[in-house]
């Protein structure tokens, strides 16, 4: 995983799976970079394989944490899979998805 600190935006790239494995890692690895100024979190999901549900907890974690600023996660390229969980979930709901 890597992130990116762009002025008030927050890169995270490189995710395969976020999953029971790692979903601890993502959210304290992204909290712990997260600038006190930032405005948005952008996850690029172009090569996730794999989510399952503590991988979508993630995802929300990190939304009520960029929220709590005032801040924005926006998901970028989610793959087939994912775009599939995230609309049986309905969470393609509550969360922006730029393709």
């Amino acid at each position: 995983m890597n992130l990116i600190v762009d002025h008030e935006t927050l890169k995270v790239e490189g995710l395969t799976r976020i999953s029971a494995e790692n979903y601890r890692e993502v959210i304290d690895s992204v909290r712990a970079r997260l600038p006190q100024q930032a405005k948005l979190i952008e996850v690029n999901l172009a090569e996730v394989s794999f989510i399952d549900s503590q991988g979508l907890s993630a995802l929300i974690a990190l939304k009520k944490s960029i929220g709590a600023n005032g801040g924005r996660i926006v998901l970028i390229r989610p793959t087939r899979v994912v775009e599939q969980i995230l609309e049986i979930t309905q969470l393609n709901r509550i969360f922006e998805i730029r393709k």
